[in-house]
């Protein structure tokens, strides 16, 4: 006699399977994404260190000579420490960000039709109020390294005429000239600070607004429309809607 495969056994074994699929998936693109990562970062520091330094060493000598040597030490340190540590990490969160709006729109679109008129609203806001102040921020950034240079200026001056400043008894006046050059540059950073929060405040307020229209729309639909939404695909839809919040 044949022996008789469980129905619920068969489906549950079929649902493991796929489980460990998916699971054996999202390992191998993890590892593809920060194997790609890696890559793509080290390649781009090695090749704009390669590049600004063939730069400076092909360049003439009056260039020396009148390019203060704080700014050199500027390029070097604190701006390409920024690109190599800071901008890798930046661009990732935003294209990850991108497909994590992009998938709530369409989940949106398939669970909630109505909340999409809204969302578009919240959008097109998004993109209007990112052309109005991404100049300002891009200024205060630029604003920001330009006046970090006269602090690793002064800095090397001192270095190199501290026994002629010890000597002549002068050491007041350059801890004064350095503390105006900081708070010049804390003045910036501080501009920049606020320009970046204040645009991230704005956008947080668009994504609630995101998040409140789908709400009310499922909550509309499960009140008017005979074929309502699943339960499990409006708690989906809502919570993909919350991750906005933390874009």
């Amino acid at each position: 006699e044949a022996l008789s495969i469980d129905p619920a056994t068969e489906d549950q074994s079929s649902w493991m399977s796929a489980w460990l699929m998916a699971s054996a998936a999202t390992l191998l693109l993890a590892f593809m994404r920060a194997w790609l990562y890696a890559r793509g970062t080290v390649g781009t520091a090695r090749r704009l260190h390669n590049a600004a330094l063939g730069r400076v060493f092909s360049a003439p000598v009056g260039w020396f000579e009148v390019t203060p040597t704080g700014r050199t030490l500027n390029r070097f340190s604190r701006d390409l420490d920024m690109v190599d540590s800071i901008l890798p990490p930046f661009v990732e969160s935003a294209c990850v960000w991108s497909a994590e709006i992009l998938s709530v729109l369409c989940l949106v679109i398939l669970i909630a039709p109505v909340a999409l008129v809204p969302s578009m609203f919240a959008l097109v806001s998004m993109l209007r109020m990112n052309r109005r102040l991404q100049p300002a921020i891009l200024e205060t950034k630029r604003l920001d390294g330009t006046l970090a240079s006269p602090v690793y200026t002064l800095f090397a001056d001192v270095l190199a005429g501290l026994p002629v400043i010890r000597t002549s008894g002068l050491q007041q006046l350059w801890v004064d000239m350095q503390l105006r050059h900081l708070d010049a540059y804390s003045r910036a950073t501080f501009l920049y600070h606020a320009c970046t929060r204040f645009f991230a405040l704005r956008l947080g307020a668009l994504s609630n607004v995101v998040l409140g229209s789908t709400a009310l729309a499922v909550v509309l639909l499960g009140e008017t429309d005979v074929g309502a939404a699943s339960t499990v695909s409006v708690g989906l839809v809502l919570v993909y809607a919350m991750q906005l919040s933390f874009a």
